[in-house]
């Protein structure tokens, strides 16, 4: 899979990465799984009459989400 994503929205993805001390790659996955994850999180979709296209409204989930690694399965930032 590959997702693209605008610069200030990497950037953003970077910062939240290198404050946990983990990868940019690694960051996106742990947001994804818990997102998918936890109860509360949807996508809603509907026309947008005024502008002749679609609306997205992006439900985030209603729990925050704990992910726990072993020693092993922890990966840190080159």
């Amino acid at each position: 899979m590959e997702v693209k994503v605008s610069p200030e929205v990497e950037k953003k993805l970077s910062e939240i990465a290198e404050g946990a001390n983990i990868p940019l790659e690694t960051a996106v996955t742990y947001i994804l799984d818990q997102y998918v994850s936890n109860p509360g999180g949807a996508i809603y979709a509907g026309t947008w009459r005024s502008a002749k296209g679609m609306r997205y409204v992006i439900q985030w989930p209603f729990l925050s989400g704990f992910l726990k690694l072993k020693e092993d399965e922890v990966v840190r930032r080159d």
